[in-house]
């Protein structure tokens, strides 16, 4: 099951990249509070399940404030997923199924780290989609990031103009 979590996380950087490219080159789209606030909220998602992850306490009143540019918010991106492949990277197949996560607004649940891991990316692939729902309400035509064409070279992911993030 690793080698398959590996790539969904490969994935989701890579797709991640290409949505917050086009939201760059849509005329208004980085403004846009609908669009900021999905994009805010999946990678706060992915900072809390990190967090969890490193057993790292969560500040979750810093974290819900939304970054005061697009620029910040890439960088969280880029910051996040980063760790977040170092971590996978460090994995274990055993890990996956004996280590078990803790989720304070879900008392009942206690799920494996691979749940945790697929609940990362399914959480993140749900609000990419809103986001190019978005896009083409703003006029856009949006990417495709569908996971089989990334699959065809599985490329890095391409940040674009932003330097030293």
């Amino acid at each position: 099951m690793l080698p398959l979590i590996l790539d969904l996380f490969r994935y989701q950087c890579w797709a991640d990249a290409k949505l917050l490219l086009a939201v760059r080159a849509q005329s208004g789209a980085a403004e846009d509070a609908q669009l900021l606030g999905t994009l805010h909220h999946t990678v706060m998602v992915q900072r809390f399940f990190l967090a969890k992850f490193l057993d790292e306490p969560f500040a979750i009143d810093a974290e819900q404030l939304v970054p005061s540019s697009f620029e910040e918010l890439v960088s969280a991106y880029r910051r996040t997923e980063a760790a977040l492949a170092a971590f996978v990277a460090g994995l274990e197949d055993t890990d996956l199924g004996e280590r078990r996560i803790s989720i304070q607004f879900a008392s009942e649940a206690l799920p494996t780290l691979g749940e945790a891991l697929t609940q990362v990316v399914l959480h993140g692939q749900n609000h990419r989609g809103q986001c190019l729902r978005r896009l083409r309400e703003l006029g856009a035509t949006p990417p495709t990031i569908d996971s089989i064409v990334w699959s065809m070279g599985r490329p890095g992911p391409d940040w674009g103009v932003t330097r030293g993030l």
